[in-house]
């Protein structure tokens, strides 16, 4: 499920909220069988690795005529890991392929911090904007799921990070 509201005030001023709220399953129930020929069903599972919720507020301000800044916080929930819905001992995907359970704790839910300063209706070149984001301004920890379990403290993000664009339109 996701939702947006945007409250516009003029052309460049306007706040935003939105998100999105999941909850994945995996329902496949297949059967597989054994080397012996015993048959396991699969049960429900959780294949982890996936928020619950993904959540942005935000808020753009022309700051002068030329430019306009956004500020938003961006919102990523705790991130389990996969594992059993039922007490299972196996878990498998439909083409009998073992899946593993991940014992370990959840990655932890994390906010950024953003902003977009954005340079542009200039009256020398109307279609000419710039843009300069700041990802994660406070430098938060964040980890990448993996799945496979082989690093132990999943796959570190980026930390602080600044891209700059530029945008022609013809």
């Amino acid at each position: 499920m996701e939702a947006e509201l945007r409250l516009t005030l003029d052309n460049h001023t306007y706040g935003y909220i939105n998100g999105t709220y999941q909850h994945v399953t995996n329902t496949t129930r297949e059967t597989i069988y054994d080397y012996f020929e015993t048959p396991y069903t699969q049960p429900d599972y959780n294949p982890g690795s996936i928020p619950y919720v993904i959540a942005n507020i935000g808020f753009n301000y022309p700051v002068m005529n030329h430019l306009d800044v956004n500020l938003w916080l961006n919102y990523l929930s705790e991130r389990k890991r996969s594992g059993k819905m039922q007490f299972t001992k196996t878990l498998f995907d439909s083409d009998g392929t073992i899946e593993k359970i991940d014992p370990r704790n959840p990655i932890d839910a994390r906010t950024y911090v953003n902003l977009s300063l954005t340079f542009g209706n200039f009256s020398f070149a109307k279609q000419l904007s710039m843009q300069v984001t700041a990802y994660n301004l406070f430098n938060v920890d964040d980890r990448i799921p993996d799945p496979e379990a082989s690093i132990i403290n999943d796959v570190p993000r980026w930390g602080r990070m600044v891209l700059a664009s530029i945008c022609y339109d013809f």
